[in-house]
């Protein structure tokens, strides 16, 4: 019945949310990048979210990897391509203290805060500050936004600019950076569900997933709420090195809060020293692999590059249909994942996660790249 409850508030609070963002004026059009292989994204205002993503198979043909939503007035619902923020993931009992004040958040995932809440960053309007002249190579667009003291409950005001730009050779980058004139915590990225079948081919359980990490995140109990621990992979249900399908082992989560995967691992060999070992909001100087998906009936893959410490796989788990996706298909459970690479969930409450705390005079940064590829498809697929 609680869990009811929670999903219940938290459907309500969406649409609100797109009630507002329809109330606040005509909708802009999104932003198109475009490379010479076919491949093109679609980029929303609202959310500075990925709403389409066309990606070639071996033999050409294109399908929209992206589940989304037709309409910007429902492209924040449920976080589908968004840019998460100020805080993306939960925050423990919807507070933080941070220099001896306490701040008391949106609890809107229980008596947590999930992507800082009513007023996250997946539902404003970012400004298309600047796109890539025509022809351009790579095409690119960059959208900004302010995030006002107080929003939220976070304090500070914080200037957030979102890049995308799409490369010749079917590679879509991202970057975040973000300035503050307050101490304040930031964990933004992007949260796109990836289905390399097509976004209407239905469940992403057959996809095989390898993930560079040795260490992962536990909950503490059934809270979703990290232990604060950093524990090896080794012979758990949690070690994807090798590479494997979503479906597997998931017989263990379908029946517990989580509904299937919503997990978090350390990346990059990082461990309990984690917080020494990630210095300004970045594990690694430049983008290095974390993760590769494929689908082997389409022959599709992404391989996941990125800067951040964590990354959270989450597999659509509570996707009910309840708002209509793109072309009116109703999503179901496990029709999706969405792949997050940034900052551990609850770092603000956590001294032994990599801090999240952004102070004025420091730029906040995060950087993703997925870089597509095309087999042949699995006879067994076929």
């Amino acid at each position: 019945m609680a869990l009811f409850r929670i999903l219940v508030a938290s459907a309500l609070m969406a649409i609100a949310a797109r009630a507002t963002v329809a109330a606040s004026g005509p909708l802009p059009e999104p932003v198109v990048l475009r490379n010479s292989d076919g491949m093109e994204v679609h980029i929303l205002p609202v959310g500075a979210s990925l709403q389409r993503l066309l990606v070639p198979d071996a033999a050409g043909q294109l399908a929209d990897v992206l589940l989304g939503f037709d309409s910007e007035e429902n492209g924040s619902n449920p976080q589908m391509g968004s840019t998460l923020g100020r805080v993306g993931g939960r925050i423990a009992g919807a507070q933080f203290t941070l220099d001896g004040i306490t701040y008391h958040l949106d609890a809107n995932a229980g008596n947590n805060t999930l992507h800082s809440g009513a007023q996250g960053w997946d539902k404003q309007t970012f400004a298309v500050e600047e796109v890539g002249p025509a022809g351009s190579s790579p095409s690119w667009v960059r959208l900004a936004y302010h995030s006002s003291d107080g929003e939220g409950g976070f304090p500070g005001s914080v200037n957030v600019s979102v890049t995308y730009a799409l490369h010749e050779d079917n590679v879509l980058s991202m970057e975040v950076t973000a300035e503050s004139d307050a101490p304040t915590p930031v964990s933004s990225y992007g949260h796109p569900y990836f289905n390399l079948g097509g976004h209407a081919s239905g469940s992403v359980l057959g996809h095989i997933l390898t993930i560079n990490a040795s260490q992962y995140l536990p909950f503490a109990g059934d809270t979703l709420i990290p232990a604060g621990t950093i524990l090896p992979v080794e012979g758990t249900i949690y070690d994807f090195r090798q590479g494997r399908a979503l479906g597997d082992n998931i017989d263990t989560l379908l029946n517990t809060t989580l509904g299937g995967w919503d997990n978090t691992w350390a990346l990059f060999g990082l461990d309990q020293d984690a917080a020494e070992e990630v210095q300004d909001f970045e594990a690694v100087p430049t983008p290095e692999w974390a993760a590769t998906l494929v689908d082997p009936a389409s022959g599709r893959g992404v391989h996941i590059f990125t800067t951040a410490p964590g990354m959270v796989v989450y597999t659509g788990n509570w996707l009910d249909g309840s708002v209509p996706g793109k072309g009116g298909v109703l999503y179901a459970p496990h029709d999706g994942v969405a792949i997050e690479c940034g900052q551990f969930p609850n770092a603000v409450n956590t001294p032994a996660f990599p801090s999240v705390v952004l102070r004025p005079g420091s730029v906040y940064r995060n950087r993703v790249e997925w870089r597509f590829s095309a087999e042949e498809a699995a006879e067994t697929a076929r």
